[in-house]
């Protein structure tokens, strides 16, 4: 810890250990794993109504585009602002592997055919493609 506290005008600034900036649980040790947590509970709350709401039977792209727009939107948001460790990046993998089960109704197929199948790629890859993407932003003034 800081001996020093933070002023401003005088004031003494509250010294916190972690605060939600614009949905990203940003703390003092600069960990994601809080954030993370609370993003993977979100999803599979959300991947949990989905399967509720819709169904088994609903077609394969109905499931898909549910996923996309509701969880992993969850999942990826501000992604390129955190770094998840292995152990998180397999928590957040996860939720997709549950996903492409309950999309393509298939419990036994291996994940990487289940990718195949239902065109999407594994999160890890993902959320590099939304780091490179933003990196080329940044270098081209976008």
């Amino acid at each position: 810890m800081h001996p020093f506290d933070y002023t401003l005008n005088s004031i003494i600034l509250e010294r916190v250990y972690e605060f939600n900036d614009l949905g990203v649980i940003v703390t003092s040790d600069l960990s994601w794993n809080k954030h993370i947590s609370l993003k993977v509970a979100k999803a599979s709350q959300m991947l949990g109504l989905i399967k509720r709401g819709i169904g088994h039977h609903a077609p394969m792209q109905v499931k898909k585009l549910f996923y996309i727009s509701l969880v992993r939107s969850v999942l990826s948001y501000g992604s390129v602002v955190w770094a998840p460790n292995k152990e998180d990046l397999a928590r957040l993998e996860s939720i997709q592997r549950r996903a492409t089960k309950y999309i393509l109704n298939e419990y036994t197929d291996s994940y990487k055919n289940r990718l195949i199948s239902t065109g999407l790629i594994p999160f890890s890859y993902l959320k590099e493609s939304y780091d490179v993407i933003f990196l080329f932003k940044c270098l081209n003034n976008y």
